[in-house]
């Protein structure tokens, strides 16, 4: 999975760059429309196909390549897992832009429930993994069906060189910037894989892994409205109308986070409960879900400089915080700590990234100031004393206290921001009623 997690990222950025294309401009002729797909798609396609190739060639003759984890013997289903994943994103983006929800539905449910089906129909066997693997590939070819047949919109399928080279250029600069960004906290866990055993990288995994699916319900939100943001964003909108927009996404998006993660704390006694052989994996869990928390706040600035085709600055944010992420967990690692200190080393990336990411966002609506006070715009004084509270609880044995007292802080001192997130609730939940 670590691996698939670093292969995803050969795809050249183009389905970050089809969003990008295709939300950012006000007009957009229907067969402009139809070259940049096409063009993604052969692009896409090929890539997809240099990896069929290598997985093929790496299972064939056994090349040695981490041999602690068996890698030469999944090769093949790997690869395509991953080559089938572009096309599939592809897909997706393209379908997101559109607002076609329904289909994106179906192949991620599809995604999800194929392989979790052949876990439980094959939880006994001795080649489970390469089980779950083909079911993936299986899913993976599904979900690509259902996009392509009947679709509702034209395809050029072809090579246009001008609109080839744009995408490159605005997906290069986006890759670079998912890949530092996804480092930070990719860099733990591939610390943890490399200096300590497979049972510790097992805890460590399953606390990110838990992490990554906590998040999916948020992510999904800023996901869905990530175009309409960068729609309302672009150049050539007043600052001050920007400025205002991003403050109140902000404060919905980030109290959101930060209210769920607390809550999701809370419950892990329970979690334990069901999974006891886990609980090893307590701090490093905790610690991680916080990690994200303070990742995501930043997330309406970081729409902001996309938005203004400001990609390279932002990834260069995101690679300065990887490289901090990245060379802190190396010297715990070396040191031989605890697996779960690891942890604090992505928390630790995770507010630099935040820091710097705010105060560019700021820049470039012109709201210049110290990076401090861009960074206390979203996430502010209350809920950095309920992080700190946390922490405090949970390296000093009363994880459950702590997470209360953090919890209860983080709500005295966001009261307006959560009547915000009612009022907003109610006023949506209001217009579609009406309708």
């Amino acid at each position: 999975m670590l691996v698939q997690q670093y292969l995803s990222y050969t795809g050249l950025g183009m389905q970050y760059a089809i969003t990008a294309e295709l939300a950012t401009k006000d007009s957009i002729t229907s067969d402009e429309r139809s070259d940049i797909i096409g063009s993604s798609l052969v692009i896409t396609g090929l890539i997809s196909f240099v990896l069929l190739l290598l997985g093929l060639g790496i299972q064939v003759t056994g090349f040695p390549l981490f041999e602690k984890y068996y890698f030469s013997h999944y090769a093949l289903a790997l690869f395509l897992v991953v080559g089938l994943y572009h096309l599939q994103q592809l897909f997706t983006n393209i379908y997101r832009v559109f607002g076609y929800l329904s289909r994106i539905v179906a192949s991620e449910l599809l995604t999800a429930i194929i392989p979790l089906v052949s876990v439980l129909m094959f939880n006994n066997s001795p080649i489970l993994i390469n089980i779950l693997l083909w079911a993936l590939v299986f899913s993976g070819f599904l979900s690509v069906l259902i996009y392509i047949i009947k679709k509702p919109f034209k395809v050029k399928v072809g090579m246009n060189q001008k609109i080839f080279i744009r995408l490159l250029r605005m997906g290069i600069p986006l890759l670079v910037y998912n890949i530092s960004h996804h480092l930070i906290t990719t860099s733990g866990k591939t610390m943890v894989s490399s200096f300590y055993s497979v049972e510790e990288m097992g805890y460590y995994s399953f606390s990110h892994s838990i992490t990554t699916g906590v998040m999916l319900g948020l992510n999904a939100v800023s996901w869905v409205v990530f175009p309409n943001i960068l729609s309302k964003t672009h150049s050539g909108i007043p600052n001050e109308q920007v400025a205002d927009f991003i403050q109140r996404v902000n404060k919905l998006y980030n109290t959101s986070v930060f209210f769920m993660i607390y809550l999701v704390i809370l419950l892990l006694p329970a979690l334990f409960i069901v999974l006891p052989q886990y609980k090893q994996a307590s701090i490093s869990l905790s610690v991680l879900l916080l990690a994200q928390a303070v990742l995501s706040a930043s997330f309406g600035f970081n729409c902001v400089a996309i938005a203004r085709k400001e990609q390279m600055k932002v990834a260069g944010v995101s690679a300065i915080s990887a490289g901090i992420t990245t060379g802190l967990s190396s010297l715990l690692a070396f040191t031989h700590v605890s697996f779960d200190r690891i942890a604090l080393a992505v928390l630790f990336g995770a507010f630099v990234y935040s820091i710097l990411q705010s105060k560019l966002g700021a820049r470039l609506i012109t709201r210049p100031g110290p990076g401090i006070k861009a960074f206390l715009s979203i996430i502010p004084i209350g809920s950095l004393t309920s992080v700190v509270i946390l922490l405090i609880g949970l390296f000093t044995g009363y994880p459950t206290l702590a997470g209360l007292l953090g919890f209860f802080t983080l709500l005295l001192t966001n009261r307006q921001n959560i009547y915000a997130i009612l009022e907003f609730i109610n006023e949506k939940s209001s217009s579609k009623s009406n309708h």
